[in-house]
């Protein structure tokens, strides 16, 4: 249909004689001629009847003739126009699912990087919450601990005051024996100055020494004595030197 009708298919096409198919009308007349001119008045007549058929047979059939063959044609057009077409189509869908693969492609990188953005921000989230619940722990245990330990510390203080106590009430009762065996030390050393003091005044020798010697104890065991025996009289304390 592009090309059209060539002269060879309007000569089929017309019924021409198969010699004159494919000359133009000049040449299909000299054609003619020199065809005719061996020819004798029944041949020519035979000629001319022959080449009528032919004419009358193609007026006669070449619009039928004509239509089937424009038929064939836009059958054949039509035919490569679907071909065409269906490779337009192939061609189309090819293209089409490359760049729909390309942008599945580009979609699963794209959920990949947005999944790892996710997955990566969940982790720093229960990193962060569980960086928190352990801090709460911690302060929990610590807080427990310390409550404990002030618990202990209530509950050793409590031993150690009462220990203190006892310690208190020993050391009171240590001290006291320890005045008692002072004062008792005293009255001895006071006794023993008092039996010297007798001694020497009995053998008659002078006792001023163990005078001394007796106020001096009684000065650290018997304030009552020490008194006494300042309130001797002079008289007193020369008969002890003499």
């Amino acid at each position: 249909m592009k090309e059209g009708f060539k002269t060879e298919d309007l000569a089929e096409l017309l019924l021409l004689p198969k010699e004159l198919r494919g000359l133009g009308p000049e040449d299909a007349e000299r054609a003619e001629h020199e065809a005719c001119e061996g020819l004798d008045r029944q041949q020519l007549e035979a000629r001319v009847v022959e080449l009528s058929k032919y004419l009358a047979m193609g007026r006669l059939h070449a619009k039928a003739r004509l239509e089937q063959a424009l038929l064939s044609r836009l059958e054949a057009a039509e035919a490569e126009s679907l071909k065409d077409l269906g490779e337009a189509l192939q061609r189309t869908m090819e293209e089409r699912e490359a760049s729909a693969a390309k942008e599945m492609e580009d979609l699963e990188a794209a959920l990949a990087i947005q999944h790892e953005e996710v997955v990566k921000r969940a982790e720093e989230e229960a990193h962060a919450e569980g960086q928190a619940m352990l801090q709460r722990e911690m302060a929990q245990l610590q807080t427990h601990a310390q409550e404990v330990l002030t618990e202990e510390r209530c509950q050793r203080l409590r031993e150690v005051v009462a220990h203190n106590r006892g310690l208190t009430a020993l050391e009171g009762v240590l001290s006291q024996d320890a005045t008692l065996v002072q004062r008792a030390r005293a009255h001895n050393r006071l006794a023993v100055s008092v039996l010297g003091l007798e001694e020497a005044v009995v053998a008659g020798r002078g006792a001023h020494a163990e005078l001394e010697a007796v106020k001096e104890s009684a000065s650290q065991s018997d304030e009552f004595v020490h008194q006494l025996f300042a309130q001797l009289p002079k008289r007193s304390a020369d008969l002890c030197n003499s």
